[in-house]
């Protein structure tokens, strides 16, 4: 066999002998299939430029921290208020009526009004934006009514003797000395302590109208109300702790002083409807009684009914009961008469204005009606809630189209028919009573007309009698609820200013720094090891010269790059 039988043909190189302890397996399936991805040679190359890694590593991580300084962190302040009880036994006794006067309410809407909101932002100074770290230069900043909204800036000047205001656009406005009041031409009540001062110190802030600081506010509270619950949630957040609780507290605090506020006008709005009845069922009783004592004087030298009936011997209490009862049936007819007319003329009077419960409340027949009676006492305490409402919210408001509608349907429908039905039984009982009048009208020829018009003001005087009796006794009832109105609302659990934050986005700040920062170092290592000219692995005479590597010198300075097996340990030959 010829000695040369086994080298390598001219053209075809033989596969480079490579030690075991090689990095990189020349002939291997990587480069035999003329690709793939090295590992050891990248793993290799971020090794040998680590400190390249570890100094991007920390300047990533630098930036990261720094920037978290600037990230503003928010914190979740949250009262629970809960729902008290209904019970209106202290407004059951209103103006002829028996049920609740003051109807629900929607605590939501409420709690979003600017009636709250405007309230809470003028208290929490929601008006003024600032950066946080000047919070101490506007402990003094309130607002007149003369108020300039806009961007503003506050400058010290280096020497730290001059206090100049400026528009956002940096337009002189104003110059003070440190601790001097400023802003007065712009509407600011503020005098910031010469303390907070320091020289060369620059403050921007803006200030806006407590509307627009309403209508933010009314965005970031999260009012929560289940269905079938009696616990409203209320949540803000806001850049610091004390800022969350106090925005939070101070609106849960005007939404139950707003609440008592239309309760006590509602109370209120009763008692003056009672008032007025109580005015007028007074002057009714004492025209009775005046219209029976003058009567009884003009007619004191007539005989009397009984003097006549004692000459008939056993007869006289037999005649006494007809006419007490003939001149009873009168009456009563007279009465039925007056109350139809009566409620006939008011029906009359609200087609062409407003129905009145006064004219009703003064009508025996309709007080008698349960049904007409307590629609009466609904349309006094809608007409009460109405005007509740309205001091409140405008007439486009839900709650106030709403109430109208109830109103304009007691007006015109519920009361009128009901009024047509006490009509229809009047004039039944009348139809009665002619019968029964008839037939004992034989029986009481003789007697005098004056009989029947004393019984007829002693009617009228025991009905004015017995109407202010119970109008007095309901005025008191509302009067002394006026005095000690029970809230509907109560603060369950006030809020507290938060320990943590909602979320903290500076350790993802951090890490993110980190993560690039790594990877840009060890895309770096790996793009300067890819352009490195230098030979430092076997696949780059193999593969890149076409040449043959025949044998690897290792180097022995360093016995931890053989464990590696780092090919560039090795001189290549």
């Amino acid at each position: 066999m010829n000695e040369h039988e086994n080298l390598p043909a001219p053209h075809a190189p033989a596969a480079p002998a490579v030690p075991a302890w090689s990095g990189t397996a020349v002939g291997s399936a990587d480069e035999e299939s003329g690709g793939g991805v090295n590992a050891s040679r990248y793993l290799h190359a971020v090794l040998r430029r680590k400190w390249i890694i570890i100094a991007l590593v920390a300047v990533g991580t630098a930036l990261g921290a720094y920037a978290a300084r600037f990230v503003e962190l928010k914190y979740r302040a949250q009262a629970t208020v809960i729902l008290g009880s209904t019970s209106r036994q202290d407004m059951a006794q209103g103006p002829i009526q028996t049920s609740d006067p003051l109807g629900g309410i929607d605590w939501l809407s409420l709690l979003n009004s600017f009636e709250v909101l405007d309230h809470v932002a003028w208290a929490e100074r929601l008006y003024l934006k600032h950066a946080a770290k000047d919070v101490d230069v506007f402990r003094t900043f309130t607002l007149d009514s003369t108020y300039a909204p806009g961007e503003y800036r506050l400058r010290v000047s280096r020497d730290g003797n001059r206090v100049e205001l400026l528009t956002g656009e940096g337009v002189g406005i104003e110059v003070a000395k440190p601790g001097d009041p400023i802003g007065t031409s712009r509407g600011f009540v503020w005098q910031p302590t010469r303390r907070t001062l320091t020289a060369g110190r620059t403050v921007d802030f803006r200030v806006r109208s407590p509307r627009e600081a309403a209508l933010e506010l009314r965005t970031q509270l999260s009012p929560s109300l289940p269905k079938n619950s009696s616990f409203i949630s209320i949540g803000y957040v806001a850049a610091t702790p004390e800022a969350a609780a106090a925005v939070v507290n101070a609106t849960v605090d005007r939404f139950i002083r707003v609440s008592t506020d239309l309760k006590n006008a509602r109370v209120v709005q009763l008692r003056d409807l009672l008032e007025q009845q109580l005015i007028r069922a007074e002057s009714n009783l004492r025209q009775a009684d005046q219209a029976l004592q003058e009567y009884r004087a003009r007619t004191i030298t007539l005989p009397r009914e009984g003097a006549a009936l004692v000459m008939t011997p056993g007869l006289a209490e037999t005649q006494g009961a007809v006419t007490s009862a003939y001149w009873q049936m009168k009456m009563q007819k007279d009465a039925l008469e007056q109350d139809r007319a009566r409620i006939g003329a008011a029906l009359e009077h609200a087609q062409v204005d407003s129905l009145s419960v006064d004219a009703f409340s003064l009508i025996p027949s309709a007080q008698q009606s349960p049904e007409l009676s307590q629609a009466l006492g609904v349309l006094a305490t809608e007409r009460a809630n109405i005007r509740a409402l309205r001091q409140n919210f405008t007439d486009e408001h839900a709650q106030v189209q709403q109430a109208s509608e109830r109103l304009d349907q007691l007006e015109h429908q519920t009361i009128p028919e009901l009024a047509g039905r006490v009509i229809e039984n009047i004039d039944t009982q009348l139809r009665n009573l002619d019968r029964l009048i008839a037939a004992a009208g034989a029986e009481m020829e003789d007697i005098p007309v004056r009989v029947a018009e004393e019984w007829k003001l002693k009617r009228e005087q025991s009905s004015a009698e017995r109407l202010y009796v119970d109008v007095r006794q309901r005025f008191e009832t509302t009067r002394l609820a006026t005095d000690a109105t029970v809230p509907d609302l109560q603060v369950l659990d006030h809020a507290t200013p938060p320990s943590r934050p909602i979320s903290d986005p500076r350790v993802k700040l951090l890490a993110m720094g980190v993560v690039v920062s790594l990877g840009l170092g060890i895309g770096l290592a790996i793009l300067l090891d890819l352009v490195d000219p230098r030979l430092r692995y076997a696949e780059q005479v193999t593969r890149g010269m076409g040449l043959a590597v025949v044998g690897a010198v290792p180097s022995l300075a360093k016995p931890r790059r053989r464990l590696l097996g780092a090919p560039d340990s090795s001189k290549l030959i």
